[in-house]
């Protein structure tokens, strides 16, 4: 039987972020959108709504200074897995 529920989500992420060599840093973590790769797809807005936000026209843009705080390294890690422009990169500082 497969596992279903938030538990199961969680591993199925956890791996899914390991693919794309994103696993979970012990630095300090930075967003950053290119936005000349951008289309306005709205992915990151919509999973990491406490990161990124939209401009008049519907594209990403990082809220603030663009560091990510304590608790939403895995948010910011699945915007950067689900953007399919490859626009957002994520900086750790070790």
């Amino acid at each position: 039987m497969t596992p279903h529920g938030p538990d199961a989500i969680s591993a199925a992420l956890a791996l899914s972020l390991k693919s794309y060599g994103l696993g979970e840093g012990s630095g300090a973590v930075k967003v950053y959108i290119d936005s000349g790769r951008c289309q306005g797809h709205g992915r990151c807005y919509d999973l990491a709504p406490g990161l990124f936000g939209d401009d008049e026209e519907g594209y990403g843009q990082v809220l603030g200074d663009g560091i990510v705080p304590p608790g939403q390294e895995q948010a910011a890690r699945l915007a950067v897995a689900n953007c399919p422009e490859r626009a957002i990169d994520l900086l750790e500082e070790t």
